[in-house]
This record gives C-alpha cells, structure tokens and sequence, in this order.
C-alpha cells in the first residue's frame, strides 16, 4: 500500500490488521491455546513494541534479528520452566541483558520489551519441552505475518524522513554561511531555526529513532546533534555581523561542506567531494592573527577606539569560525551515514564507538542504563517468582504489568509520575474491558471489536504513559479473551489482580534502584558536566591571562619580569600579596612593544575560541 498516511495512523493499521490475521491463523492452524498464543504475541511484539523504521533492508534485518532472538529465549524459557530456581537464575541473566542492551538505542532498544516476551512467556505458561517445536513454529509464525504486514501495509521509513529533515538543515546552513555579514544572515538564521525545529519533530514526535548500533545509524545520531548545537550558536553569534572581507574565504568555504553534506545525507550515496573546510579554517587562522595583530600594533594611537574595535571584530569573526567547525562535522558524518569512510572531525566531539565500547563505558553504578538493567533484572525475577509461588493461572500478565512500569518509568522525564500514570492507566484499562466485555459477551462480538482496540492501542502508545496503559490494556484482554474463548467470568476480576501483583513488584524494584527518580541522576550528570565545562573555560582563560589583578594597587617587586604576556607596550604582573583582586598594574621592567607581539595572543584566542 503506498497510499500517504500519518505513520502514526499507518502503524495502528498495520497492527490492527495483522492481529486479526495472526489471530486467525493460530487459532487454525494449531491445536493448543498456548501456541495460538506465541502466534498472537509474536505478532503483537514485532508491530506493537518494535514497529521498526528504515529503508526495506534495514526492517528486514531488523524484524530477521529480532525473530531469530525471540526464538532462543523461547528454548531458553522452555527448558528452565520447570525449575523455579534454575527459572529464575535464567530471568536474572535474561531481563538484564535485554535492559543493558537498551543503551544501544534504536532498533535494539525498541526490542527490549516485545522480544524478551518470548522467553517470559514460556516461562509462565509454562512450556512443555514436548511442545517446543509447535511453540517454535508459531512464534516463527507471527512474527513473519508481521515482517510481511511491516513491509507492504504503510511501510515506516522514519529514517528516509530524519535524512530529509537533516538536508534541510544544511541546505539551510549553507545558505547562511553565504550570507554571513550580511543584513540577510538573521533571515537565514530564523530558516535556520525552522529547519531545526522541523529536525526536533522528526526526532522527538515519534518513538522511532536511529540507533548506535551500525556505523550509519551512530552517524545520523551526532549529525542531529550537531545540528541542534550549531544552531544555538549561530542564533547567538550571528548578529554581531563579521567582517566581510574577512569572514568571506571561510564561509564560502563552509557553504560548499554543508551542501555537500545536504547532497550526501539525502542522496544516500557520497555526492562529489568533500570541501576543504578543515584547510581553510587553518589558513583563516593565520589571517585572522595578521589582521588582528595589525589592528592592535595601530591601536598604540588610539588604544580606547581602535584596539577596542580591533578586539569587536575578532569577537565578531567567531561566527564564521564556529560555521566551519559545524560544517567540517557535518560534511564528515554525512559521509559516514552513507558507508562512506572518513575521519573523525577534528573540534567536535567523535563519533560514538563501537558496541563493545558502549556496554563497556555503562558497566558502572553511576550509569543510569546499568541501573536500569539491574532493576529490571531483579522486577522481573521477580514477577515470575511471585507469579509462580501464587499459582497464578496467566503469569504472563503479572510480568507484563513489571515490563510496562519498567519501560515508561525510564524513558519518561519523572520516574514517580510515570509510575503512577502507568498505574492509574493499567487500572482504568481494566475497567473499560470489563465494561466492553459486559456489553459484548459474545465471542464474535469481541473478535469484531478487535482490529479498533488494536487501532486505539497503536495510536495512543506515543503518548503520556497514562494514555498509552489505558489504551494498551483493553486489547491485550480483548485478545486473550479471542485466544481463549470461552473466557472465565471472572476474567476480568483476575486481569486485576495479575496487573495489581506486577505494578507492586516494579514499583518496589524502581524505587529500590532510583529512589529519587532518574531525573536526579540526569541532573546529577549535568551539573558534572558543567563544573567540568567551567574548569575547562578557566582554564583557557588562565592562558591567556595568567596574572591576578591586585586590588590593593601596591606595586610589584623589581624583580626580573617574566613578560607573560605583552600588550599595549608593557607586560602585566600581579602584586606580591597572595589575597589581591583588584586592576593590573604595569611591570616597569618590559622592554618596548614590537609589532608583532600581538600576534601570539591572537592566536591564542582564536584557537581557544575554536
């Protein structure tokens, strides 16, 4: 089908479609309930929970990889069913991974839920090992109903349009570098701003996102990120106008790197070469410095009005440098979103590496992805724990009710109000079923109301955790009640209760692992990171400024001066007291300025600046 639709209207279509044939086709072609059930939930975890994006290849793989993973924790959950301890070592290791793997992002992490359902519910049906093979086949079963309906009904191609987005942006980019200095540039850079905004909504309005796994994917991920940060700069530093004259040979320069960029990231294929961006912000140093150094040496006359207008457009002149940094950054990983090999940008931050890299750099308690993974790990042993020793009749919600609080708990800004509109919602969900269910008791009925609470569940699953629960639940007990029809009276009163069982489990394991909520430890991390971020500036500024000022004005001792640093014909020292503050006083022992000492300090700044 290629009729244009919403992708968010496109996937709940998708899946109310093919549930109905998953459903169908279970139910015939196999004997058992169970297996009709590993049919339904094979379906409902590829087009619910992972519902890949990409081009044909990438969801091919995607849907491959996730079917073949789901099989193994199938003879995984099989074969411990019977032992409740070897079990429950099983979903230790088990849930851990799935949840560590979550750092990888994308597709990986989108499959942390649905295909760990293979192996919970094995273990909660529990399995026979005599069944395995029906189990096998009816997983493998709907998970291909799922590639096929993934592929032809309103197939997701979320990547296609984050590339679109990203060529946008430096379509637009290179139309501002054009116009630096010029009364256009602040034109350019509200089309600047639209296009990130554009950019944000591909990434922020939807679930699906690249992930870090391949090369490309990692790529398209710091490209989005360098467009975001650019664009705050340049928002800020446009609109002290640089020099034409000056700022001309790099933003040109520039203009070329972000259209390459655009060409490539949108081509999907290297579109002529790279422009030599890194090159000519080298040799614009170099003028930068004769310039500068020109103007200071001149302002010896005049320090107040020509050293100060030197200084304005140095200052003024960073726009352009800060243009040829993004360009270089993003004409590079345009290149490798596309396979094409290239180095890593010289003043941005590198590329993501590799997978190992990325598990290896969480293995740690300060790692909220570890966190996350010990608590799932210890929530859904213990679900299956608890289920079990209850005795009751279909686990499989107890655990289901732990992954859901798990999954929006972490991925939503406050770990208690998710919880809680998680809750709220899974309780609410519940009654609107019994209600639906009272209303239409017989099993036809159900079946015919399938396909719109599969539609409702799908739509409202990007959205507030609330929403998304109450949404969700209503057709996972309209599809049990299909699996299962007859279903018992009391199905609805059990539902309850299953549900009650896994939101008190999760709850005690996330309060236990985050008890101040993630965001805590997300602002925990920013505030190191901006004490680092202010280390480094002081730092920078120290180089340039290594001498105190005195406060108290007391002259400095005639000693031999170290002449740190040179300007408007004097060095500057600070007073021989330790406790001073206050301005700088003129070290009586520097020799004459020369002409081009001006110059090392330029570069300085300019090189700091970068």
């Amino acid at each position: 089908m290629t009729t244009r639709v919403s992708p968010r209207v496109g996937s709940a279509l998708r899946l109310a479609i093919a549930v109905v044939i998953s459903d169908l086709v279970g139910l015939n072609l196999f004997d058992t309930v169970h297996a009709a059930t590993f049919c339904s939930f094979a379906t409902v975890a590829a087009l619910y929970f992972l519902d890949f994006d990409g081009s044909t290849r990438e969801r091919l793989g995607g849907y491959a990889a996730a079917t073949a993973v789901g099989l193994v924790g199938l003879v995984i959950g099989t074969f411990v069913a019977h032992t409740l301890w070897l079990a429950a070592i099983a979903a230790l290791f088990v849930a851990f991974a799935f949840a560590f793997a979550r750092v990888l992002r994308g597709y990986v992490a989108r499959s942390a839920v649905g295909v760990q359902m293979a192996f919970v519910l094995a273990v909660l049906t529990p399995a026979q090992p005599a069944d395995l093979d029906s189990y096998l086949l009816a997983w493998l079963t709907g998970s291909v109903i799922a590639c096929i309906a993934a592929l032809v009904i309103f197939p997701k191609r979320h990547t296609g349009e984050l590339r679109a987005a990203l060529n946008e942006w430096c379509s637009r980019a290179a139309a501002l570098s054009r116009s630096v200095g010029t009364p256009q540039a602040s034109e350019h850079v509200a089309d600047l701003e639209r296009a990130r905004e554009n950019l944000r909504s591909q990434w922020l309005g939807t679930a699906i996102r690249p992930g870090m796994v391949s090369v490309r994917m990692r790529a398209l991920v710091q490209m989005r990120f360098e467009a975001v940060m650019a664009t705050r700069s340049l928002s800020s530093l446009v609109a002290t106008s640089p020099s034409i004259p000056n700022a001309r040979p790099l933003s040109d320069v520039c203009a070329q790197g972000f259209e390459f960029a655009a060409a490539t990231v949108s081509a999907g294929h290297p579109v002529g070469g790279r422009a030599p961006v890194e090159d000519a912000r080298v040799a614009d140093a170099d003028r930068t410095v004769q310039w500068v150094g020109d103007a200071l040496h001149a302002a010896r006359v005049e320090p107040e009005t020509a050293g100060a207008q030197a200084v304005r457009e140095l200052e003024a002149h960073n726009t352009v440098r800060v243009l040829s940094i993004a360009a270089e950054a993003m004409q590079r990983m345009a290149a490798r979103s596309v396979g094409a090999p290239s180095p890593d940008p010289t003043l941005t931050l590198p590329l993501k590496g590799s997978v190992g890299e990325q598990l290896h750099a969480n293995l740690s308690w300060r790692s909220f992805w570890f966190r996350n993974a010990i608590r799932s790990a210890i929530a859904v042993t213990a679900a299956i724990v608890v289920a079990r020793l209850l005795g009751v009749e279909h686990g499989v919600w107890v655990a289901m009710s732990v992954l859901s609080l798990i999954q929006v708990t972490f991925s939503g800004s406050g770990t208690q109000r998710s919880a809680v509109q998680t809750s709220l919602g899974a309780v609410g969900g519940v009654v609107i079923a019994a209600a639906v269910i009272a209303v239409f008791p017989e099993g036809w009925m159900l079946f015919s109301l399938l396909p719109v609470a599969a539609f409702i569940a799908k739509w409202a699953a990007i959205g507030r955790p609330g929403l998304a629960q109450i949404s969700y639940t209503p057709f996972a007990i309209i599809n049990m009640s299909v699996l299962a029809w007859p279903s018992p009276a009391d199905l609805t009163t059990e539902r309850l209760l299953d549900i009650l069982i896994g939101m008190a489990v999760a709850l005690v394991a996330t309060f236990v692992a985050f008890p101040h909520g993630i965001a805590t430890i997300v602002a925990s991390g920013w505030d190191a990171a901006h004490s680092a971020a202010q280390a480094c500036l002081r730092a920078c500024v120290k180089v340039l400024t290594p001498w105190m000022p005195c406060s108290c004005q007391r002259q400095p001792r005639p000693t031999r001066c170290a002449l740190p640093l040179r300007a408007r014909g004097g060095c500057w020292r600070r007073c021989s007291s330790a406790r001073c503050s206050g301005p700088l006083v003129t070290c009586p022992c520097a020799p004459p300025q020369s002409p081009a000492s001006p110059r090392p300090w330029t570069a300085t700044v300019v090189a700091t600046a970068d």
